[in-house]
């Protein structure tokens, strides 16, 4: 499992804590939050897979473009993106 974190996140923390309790490895990747790396590709990604996550299906192109603060096309590219990496997403345009 991938724990993206930065060593001044309390969330981060609760999570190494809790994998260790529970004798879980974990594949620790630092965001350099300092340099803006959360907004970077590969983060927006991550972010929309879990905005997909958070919300009840079906969820709209509009919707998740709204909380993302972007376009609804760079919603469908980056769907199509994601899909073209190996993540199952559902739906249609």
């Amino acid at each position: 499992m991938r724990l993206y974190h930065h060593p001044m996140s309390t969330n981060a923390r609760r999570v190494l804590i809790t994998a260790e309790h529970l004798n879980t490895k974990l594949d620790l990747t630092l965001v350099d939050l300092g340099n803006a790396e959360q907004n970077s590709p590969e983060f927006i990604k991550l972010k929309l897979l879990q905005e997909i996550r958070l919300h009840t299906p079906p969820v709209t192109a509009e919707t998740l473009a709204a909380v993302m603060a972007v376009s609804e096309r760079t919603i469908y590219r980056d769907i199509e993106t994601l899909r073209a990496s190996g993540a199952l997403i559902e739906g249609e345009a």
